[in-house]
């Protein structure tokens, strides 16, 4: 074989070994066509969120009240051994009512939760559906300790549970 440089495209095709087609994996072709099926959902999505911001600017939201965060608790669960669940709770007054009792009387509001929060074992509060069951006891529970129907809603900020303490201790194998 000679060392010259060659002269056309074809002649250094051909000295060339040809190569296998890199091939494509499973993963890769999944992953292809799982981006293929999400454009015309991003598009769509889009094309609401422009909508949605066009038609909504300069409008107020007449369906939400006014809203109150609540301290940060630290609420002991029933169960045994005990846990803990941190929480922020924020409360929604109704749009027609007053909210001057809501105002006036965060402490009832706080202990009000705190109270129906503490009365729940894990089991009752470990899922979203379950969750919801739960907010709707602490609108009654604070609503009956304000006196009046002053909140339309709850909603969770925080909502954090720590897992128990293990039953066996370490016994250190040095000692």
């Amino acid at each position: 074989m000679t060392d010259a440089a060659p002269s056309s495209l074809a002649e250094e095709m051909e000295e060339k070994p040809v190569t296998q087609a890199r091939r494509t994996s499973p993963h890769q072709r999944r992953s292809l066509l799982f981006a293929m099926e999400m454009i015309p959902f991003a598009a769509i999505a889009t094309v609401a969120l422009v909508w949605w911001a066009v038609n909504a600017r300069g409008q107020s939201n007449q369906f939400l009240g006014e809203l109150h965060q609540l301290d940060p608790m630290v609420v002991e669960l029933r169960d045994t051994p005990p846990r803990h669940l941190r929480t922020v709770v924020v409360l929604e007054a109704s749009a027609q009512a007053d909210v001057g009792p809501l105002a006036g009387h965060r402490h009832q509001a706080t202990d009000a939760v705190a109270s129906v929060l503490g009365a729940r074992y894990f089991r009752e509060i470990n899922s979203i559906r379950k969750r919801y069951v739960v907010k709707q006891r602490i609108v009654e529970a604070v609503n009956t300790a304000l006196g009046a129907e002053g909140v339309r809603n709850a909603y969770f900020v925080e909502f954090r549970l720590d897992s128990p303490k293990p039953l066996t201790t370490f016994r250190n194998p040095f000692e």
